[in-house]
């Protein structure tokens, strides 16, 4: 994802059903390739305002409930708004290529009931994300705070109330850390939020920066960015210490993003809880320690004027969780290379 959240919008997911037969306005295909030698699951695919409006000047301005995703004879979840195009596919086999039928309809479609897999809230202690994994809540001071969920289903809302779910539980806090997962900041102003059904995201501005974080359906990564409004080009941003926990780090190549994680009996609860941040590699200025952190200094993408980087939390009691040191490397492994080689796509207009 690239520049403000302002434009990003939100997702799509989970199933599919027979195609409904309206009368549509028009139709292209969408040319979707997996560029990795692995099969990947739950794809996101975001389809840029500026190559929807090459290919149909005004797209912007249609009804987004018109348009339809159609996989191999059945529809798909995706959804449209704002100029953005997203679409979801289950999965995707190593190096496959796929052609995606997008239509669209002038007149009104019944709304597409996909089921809610992420949102943002603000909540009485701060603005928060979740997706049907894991939740995240962003303090005053930009650090976040990991929620655990024993279920799937959306559990925010029963946050701010006197008896919160049963199914959340707090298995980590920013403790002594400066910056755990965000930046260190105490000039917030103003807070955003879209809260989406399978991707969700929220935004705030200082006086030097605009910050922003999203989640995606079906993740435990959240991506954060960060656009500067002064001089500094550069942060830090962290994972706690903890002597329960083991700590290692992989470089990246050109082919898989860095990180730096840890694994180990460190929640709040004494369980199983991995924490981890990956970034591209040419963004490393630095990474070092102190008494309570593990720290990473990283620097804007070459020519623009913004840092980014994802950061994720696996708890062994969610749904299917990571139990194991050796399960939550692989999935990082796989995670370092699939976030660096996002699928490809490219529209074709109809024959």
């Amino acid at each position: 994802m690239t520049k403000l959240w302002a434009m990003l919008i939100v997702v799509f997911l989970c199933g599919c059903r027979p195609v409904s037969q309206p009368v549509y306005s028009f139709a292209f295909s969408l040319e979707v390739y997996n560029p990795l030698s692995i099969s990947r699951h739950n794809v996101l695919i975001r389809v840029s305002p500026h190559d929807m409006g090459e290919m149909y000047p005004g797209f912007e301005k249609l009804n987004a409930t018109g348009v339809r995703v159609v996989d191999r004879e059945a529809e798909i979840a995706s959804e449209y708004a704002n100029g953005n195009f997203f679409v979801t596919l289950d999965s995707m086999r190593a190096k496959e290529k796929r052609t995606l039928t997008v239509y669209y309809h002038t007149g009104e479609l019944a709304v597409s009931n996909y089921t809610k897999r992420t949102q943002s809230r603000l909540l009485k202690q701060g603005p928060a994300l979740e997706s049907d994994r894991v939740g995240y809540r962003i303090t005053d001071q930009g650090d976040v705070g990991v929620l655990g969920k024993k279920t799937k289903d959306m559990v925010l809302m029963g946050m701010d109330n006197d008896q919160p779910d049963p199914n959340t539980v707090r298995v980590l806090d920013n403790g002594k850390s400066f910056g755990l997962f965000g930046v260190a900041s105490t000039d917030s102003t103003e807070v955003s939020m879209m809260d989406g059904l399978l991707c969700s995201w929220m935004a705030s501005n200082s006086k030097s920066v605009t910050y922003a974080y999203s989640i995606n359906a079906d993740s435990r990564w959240a991506e954060c960015e960060m656009f500067f409004r002064e001089g500094n080009s550069r942060l830090a941003t962290s994972i706690l210490k903890n002597p329960a926990a083991r700590f290692f780090t992989s470089p990246g190549t050109d082919s898989s993003y860095a990180y730096i994680a840890a694994y180990g009996r460190q929640s709040l609860i004494n369980d199983n809880l991995g924490l981890a941040i990956a970034f591209d590699p040419k963004l490393l200025i630095n990474s070092r320690e102190d008494a309570y952190n593990y720290i990473v200094e990283l620097r804007e993408h070459p020519g623009l004027d913004f840092v980014s980087w994802h950061f994720a939390a696996a708890w062994e009691q969610e749904p299917n969780g990571i139990k194991t040191e050796a399960e939550f490397i692989k999935y990082l492994d796989n995670s370092a290379r699939e976030l660096a080689n996002p699928v490809r796509y490219s529209i074709k207009a109809p024959k």
